[in-house]
């Protein structure tokens, strides 16, 4: 029995996403796209993490309306066609390795009795790293927009005893392949700077 032309494309495709399935791979399809993530500066010299090569920093323009608060994030990147967002603020404020996870925990109660809009979806925090050093504390959620709901998670780990506070938003179709690299992303932050995160 003979296959198509079409169906031999799409056996091979679905063999490499087998293959190919984190961060760390040389290449890995999300969805429909083929990325490579490389170790990047997000917030120079103090930040770094795996992101794909093709993000890019989001226009002033477009950040003033996804973020119309003057508050909005210090970092935003998208991809190309501007449908999957990572944003970043690193603030002055000290916290310590130990606090991560009530940290998480307030701005999640914080988010409740100011949105009470949203949709939450799941929240939890955990090691980032194989010695159980480094902690994620993190929650997820939708919330409504005129055209569609988007799904978000928003992050928070200490780098140089600083807060670090992570966003990732997209479409709700997105948000599911997404979300597992996501969090492969967020667990490969470290400083920049070669101190202890």
């Amino acid at each position: 029995m003979g296959f198509t032309e079409e169906e031999i494309v799409r056996a091979r495709k679905e063999a490499l996403r087998k293959k190919n399935s984190s961060i760390y791979d040389k290449y890995l399809y999300i969805g429909n796209e083929r990325l490579e993530f490389t170790m990047q500066e997000i917030i120079p010299p103090f930040v770094q993490m795996m992101f794909p090569k093709t993000f890019l920093d989001l226009p002033p323009e477009f950040a003033k309306k996804m973020y119309p608060s003057e508050l909005r994030p210090a970092v935003i990147k998208t991809n190309p066609a501007l449908t999957v967002n990572f944003a970043f603020t690193f603030f002055e404020a000290k916290l310590p390795m130990n606090e991560v996870a009530d940290c998480a925990r307030y701005y999640l109660a914080s988010m409740k009795k100011m949105y009470p809009g949203n949709t939450y979806l799941n929240n939890g925090e955990h090691f980032m790293d194989k010695e159980e050093t480094q902690i994620l504390g993190w929650y997820s959620f939708s919330n409504p927009t005129l055209m569609e709901p988007i799904y978000n998670i928003h992050a928070y780990t200490s780098v140089e005893g600083r807060m670090l506070y992570c966003i990732f938003h997209t479409s709700k179709e997105r948000f599911e392949v997404w979300k597992p690299h996501v969090f492969e992303a967020f667990n490969s932050i470290q400083s920049g700077r070669g101190k202890r995160v």
